[in-house]
């Protein structure tokens, strides 16, 4: 209604909620409280839902910095049906510097929608690029949105390693318009997917290697963040979170049994002289006989004194063997579980 109904009494026998009006705040006018979060938009800038719960407020320079209002549910399904949309609304998202969680559409589209500075980049440059791409061959295309990508978004990464990405995005325009898709396993992907908590590609393309991420092992698309490291708490189903780089100290390590070379060596120099010297003595105890029967038990004391005393140094040679193969082999801690397990771990 206009400005200037706003204050006309109502003569039927109406509510004194129909009564109240509410002033729209771009000054278009007002309406009646029955219409203020309705899910439709009265005011012309929206501001009637903008108030309730459930709406999102979101005003940037894609939208002329005008205000738009709409409910979550409605935002999350048209992320997912509209391209037009998704481009639109990732860049203010963007620009916002905000998040959206889509509780109901967690198959369609991120469980928070925050798009990822690869989708942010060729989205906002979409008509930079369509330019470039239309005057070169098709087979040429792929190479115009990789060369872009990888030379125009770093801005967008802020010195982190999301190009890798690049290679893997392609012209795509399902519903007429240009745009961009990742393609895996048969299927076409919305950019949107790449780094969203969620494997979506078999090979895991869309998980790997993303920014700010501890992944738990070699081409896996298991991740923890990296507050979660070297916290004496294991996280990843492998314990690499508390194995790389969470170091002891000058001892021991956890990439290494003994970490230091200088206690290395002389941990080899004792354990061959326990050895060689508990050895000789009780072979020469041994061989030696007793003239009393109180000089016999003394002796058989001695020998297993000399016994386990050589035992601990070949324990201690064999630790020395196992440092230096694991230097040579790789890290202790992703055979640490196993080794403690083992049935030789128990015997020693």
């Amino acid at each position: 209604c206009l400005t200037d109904e706003c204050n006309c009494q109502s003569t039927d026998n109406s509510t004194d909620v129909n009564k109240s009006v509410f002033f729209c705040p771009d000054q278009s006018g007002c309406i009646s409280f029955q219409n203020v979060c309705d899910g439709k938009h009265d005011c012309k800038d929206g501001s009637d839902e903008c108030i309730c719960e459930g709406f999102i407020q979101l005003n940037c320079s894609v939208l002329a910095f005008r205000l738009y209002c709409v409910s979550v549910e409605n935002f999350c399904s048209e992320m997912f049906i509209k391209s037009w949309f998704r481009r639109l609304m990732s860049n203010c998202i963007l620009e916002m510097g905000i998040s959206i969680e889509c509780k109901n559409y967690d198959i369609l589209v991120p469980a928070v929608y925050e798009p990822n500075p690869v989708y942010a980049c060729m989205s906002i440059n979409l008509m930079s690029i369509w330019q470039k791409y239309i005057t070169v061959p098709i087979c040429e295309g792929h190479d115009i949105i990789v060369s872009f990508c990888q030379n125009n978004c770093s801005r967008y990464f802020h010195g982190k390693d999301w190009d890798v990405f690049c290679k893997i995005i392609q012209a795509d325009n399902p519903d007429g318009s240009f745009g961009f898709s990742i393609l895996c396993d048969n299927k076409r992907y919305f950019v949107s997917i790449i780094c969203d908590g969620k494997v979506d590609c078999k090979s895991g393309i869309d998980e790997l290697k993303c920014p700010d991420r501890f992944y738990c092992a070699k081409n896996s698309t298991e991740w923890v963040e990296f507050n979660k490291v070297c916290n004496n708490i294991k996280d990843c189903s492998t314990g690499l979170d508390e194995c790389e780089n969470c170091d002891i100290g000058y001892f021991s390590s956890s990439k290494l049994l003994i970490s230091s070379k200088v206690v290395l060596i002389l941990t080899s120099i004792i354990c061959v002289a326990i050895i060689l010297l508990n050895g000789v003595q009780g072979y020469t105890c041994f061989v030696t006989p007793s003239s009393n029967h109180i000089g016999e038990i003394n002796r058989i004391v001695t020998l297993q004194v000399y016994f386990y005393d050589m035992v601990t140094g070949f324990y201690q040679f064999l630790v020395v063997i196992a440092t230096i193969a694991i230097k040579l082999k790789g890290n202790y801690c992703d055979f640490d579980q196993d080794w403690r397990a083992s049935t030789y771990c128990i015997l020693l």
